[in-house]
C-alpha cells in the first residue's frame, strides 16, 4: 500500500510517501507569494506527487484552532488549504483522511497532555522520525514539518496494518 501523509500549513507543508513499510520520499513544500498563491503551489506539488506515486491512502493532520493560537484568520486559511487539496484529490478518487496530532503522536509513542507544549513536542517529533528512518536523517534535518508528515504516515501504517504483517526494519 502506498500512503501519502501531509502536515499541511499555508507556509510550509511536509509530505511523506510510504510504500508498504518503506519511506520513499520526504519533502517540505515552502512556496513564496501571497497566501492564495502559496496554497495553489502546495496543492499543485501534491498533485504532482499523487500522479507520480499513486497513493491508495492520503492522511493529514486535522486542523485545530488551538494550533494557530485560536487566530481565526489563520485557521480559516488553513482550512481553505485543506479544502483545496481535498478537491484536487477527489479528481483522483482519493479522500483525505484526518487524524488529530494527539492521536498520531500516541500511535508512535510520543507523550502529550497536560503541561506539554507544542514547542516541546517538535524536537521529540524530529527525534522520533530520525530514530524510525535513520537513512533519512539528512533529509529530515531539523524540519518538524517533514518529521510530522513521516510520523502521520507511520501512525496510519501502524493502525491499518495487522500486527503480524508489520516489519520493524524501516530502513
Amino acid at each position: 500500500m502506498t500512503i501519502m501523509s501531509l502536515d499541511i500549513s499555508t507556509t510550509s507543508t511536509g509530505v511523506a510517501i510510504l510504500e508498504d513499510n518503506h519511506l520513499v520520499l520526504v519533502e517540505c513544500i515552502a512556496p513564496t507569494g501571497n497566501v492564495w498563491k502559496r496554497i495553489r503551489k502546495i496543492t499543485n506539488r501534491i498533485e504532482e506527487l499523487v500522479i507520480q506515486y499513486k497513493p491508495q491512502a492520503v492522511i493529514a493532520e486535522e486542523p485545530e484552532p488551538a494550533f494557530v493560537k485560536n487566530n481565526i484568520d489563520v485557521y480559516r486559511k488553513l482550512t481553505i488549504a485543506h479544502g483545496d487539496i481535498t478537491i484536487m484529490l477527489d479528481q483522483y478518487k482519493l479522500e483525505m483522511q484526518l487524524c488529530t496530532a494527539s492521536h498520531w503522536r500516541k500511535m508512535v509513542g510520543i507523550k502529550t497532555g497536560r503541561g506539554i507544549t507544542r514547542a516541546m513536542l517538535k524536537p521529540k517529533d524530529i527525534e522520533k522520525a530520525k530514530e524510525l528512518f535513520p537513512k533519512f536523517t539528512n533529509d529530515i534535518k531539523n524540519n518538524d514539518d517533514k518529521a510530522d508528515a513521516i510520523l502521520i504516515g507511520y501512525s496510519y501504517y501502524l493502525e491499518h496494518t495487522a500486527k503480524e504483517e508489520r516489519e520493524y526494519n524501516w530502513e
